[in-house]
């Protein structure tokens, strides 16, 4: 995979910075990725999604998105190599 993720046209900012930081975890990781964090993380978003539609009052109930360490990581790292600083505009130039 390397450095390249997939997302659809309605992606949030957020979603984009988290998954470019799966990305970066990639990169870093090897052939650990897929059982530290790629299956882990997939089993965890379906469940979280189960239970947003089984129970909405216990999905409110759980810990948020990033509370874990390798969900908030991705979201960080993303952040941190993607998203536009305070002085640069989105094409990343410097204004």
């Amino acid at each position: 995979m390397g450095a390249v993720f997939l997302r659809d046209t309605t992606s949030t900012e957020h979603v984009t910075w988290h998954e470019a930081g799966h990305s970066i975890q990639t990169l870093m990781l090897g052939p650990l990725m897929l059982p530290l964090i790629s299956i882990p993380s997939f089993l965890r978003y379906h469940y979280r999604n189960a239970v947003k539609k089984i129970s909405p009052e216990k999905f409110k109930k759980l810990p948020p998105y990033d509370a874990i360490w390798f969900e908030g990581m991705a979201t960080r790292l993303g952040k941190k190599y993607f998203a536009p600083q305070p002085n640069e505009n989105i094409t990343g130039e410097h204004t």
